[in-house]
């Protein structure tokens, strides 16, 4: 068990001078039954540690015997006047959760692009129809539209709020919390109010797991189709679920969210990579205004591997973009004062706008997901 003391000011020393650790104005914001994820930043005498969890550092006591660079699982038990967080070990079920969540994420990398790809393919009226008779045609159709609304195309390009939309749209923001996301009956319970792929296959599942267990409700071959739907839409659940998790990890660690976001090509659909960063509130400018930073690759036909890297600052903007060509470079070149009027025309004062040549793009895409990859390393397996 863990008693937290709030959090404190940038890191001071453990110990015999823990008293020089100022508190900070403002306290701690836990919810008990919620789970965090903490690192620990150093550890003194008494089994006093200092914790890093999410953007604040916690000066706590531990009954359990802790070492610096440790990663814990932790519930929130009580709150108040005295915060008490529970240390997790792999026999609970959140930790269990984690770990599977992060082993599918590296064993079905790919399991997102399904979701546009042969997902879709399963949403087809006529698939749907001969599956079910018809009875949840409507409800799949619903999804099929949602999604293709969800592709940056020809049709979507205009959209403003397209990355907000694909957010909402696939259901990244059905529930809040961790371990709400992995709750079945919270889950269907937000579904009904809620709408979005996530929701709707939610409830879809629901039908078709009713559907097959009622004795003679279709024939063999409706019922071995009906099954394999009812495969594909609880895969295509996890999927969503695999991208929230790990988002949700990357927030409490400090990382950049990720988004795989889909692209309409004449040969088919390919994924774009999306990096939104959230500036540190500790980090702001004399004013107070926080440096949020976005960071795009790009596949593209004609103009090749593209990166555009976008530091929004209050109303202040900069925008760099890299290519592999010096023709592509120039003309990218010739349409940045269109994007300079663009942008001051939304109200904001743009700093830079430029592009660079870089023959090391594909090995930076990489890099990127490298390094932004939520890994699982054994401090997990740690007994209260």
């Amino acid at each position: 068990m863990i008693s937290t003391f709030g959090p404190v000011a940038p890191t001071g020393q453990i110990g015999l001078t823990t008293a020089e650790i100022t508190p900070v104005a403002r306290t701690l914001s836990f919810t008990p039954g919620e789970v965090l994820k903490g690192f620990v930043l150093q550890a003194g005498t008494n089994n006093r540690v200092l914790l890093q969890i999410g953007d604040t550092r916690i000066l706590a006591d531990t009954q359990t015997p802790l070492k610096a660079g440790e990663q814990l699982v932790l519930r929130v038990e009580e709150t108040g006047p005295k915060t008490i967080l529970q240390i997790l070990g792999d026999s609970h079920r959140e930790t269990q959760k984690i770990n599977q969540y992060l082993i599918l994420s590296r064993s079905q990398p790919e399991s997102a692009s399904e979701l546009f790809l042969a997902l879709r393919q399963k949403l087809d009226a006529a698939a749907i129809s001969a599956a079910s008779g018809g009875s949840i045609g409507k409800d799949a159709q619903k999804i099929a539209r949602l999604l293709d609304s969800l592709v940056f195309s020809p049709q979507t390009m205009h959209n403003a709020g397209f990355v907000k939309d694909y957010i909402q749209g696939l259901g990244l923001l059905l529930e809040h919390g961790l371990f709400r996301v992995l709750d079945g009956k919270a889950r269907l319970a937000e579904a009904k109010d809620r709408e979005g792929v996530k929701g709707g296959l939610l409830k879809l599942t629901a039908l078709l797991e009713e559907l097959t267990g009622r004795s003679g409700a279709a024939s063999r071959e409706q019922m071995e189709n009906l099954s394999g739907l009812l495969r594909q839409f609880q895969g295509s659940v996890t999927a969503i679920e695999i991208q929230q998790v790990l988002n949700v990890l990357a927030q409490e660690e400090g990382r950049p969210y990720f988004l795989s976001i889909p692209m309409q090509f004449p040969d088919g659909i390919r994924f774009q990579d999306l990096y939104i960063e959230r500036g540190d509130r500790r980090a702001g400018d004399a004013v107070g205004n926080v440096s949020h930073r976005f960071t795009l690759f790009l596949d593209l036909d004609i103009l090749g591997e593209l990166m555009a890297e976008v530091q929004l600052t209050g109303d202040k903007v900069r925008c760099r973009l890299k290519c592999r060509e010096e023709t592509t470079r120039l003309l990218i070149s010739s349409q940045l004062p269109e994007l300079r009027d663009s942008l001051e025309g939304a109200g904001l004062k743009v700093e830079e706008a430029s592009c660079h040549l870089d023959a090391q793009l594909t090995q930076l895409r990489e890099e990127y997901r490298r390094e932004h990859t939520i890994d699982n390393r054994e401090a997990l397996s740690l007994y209260a």
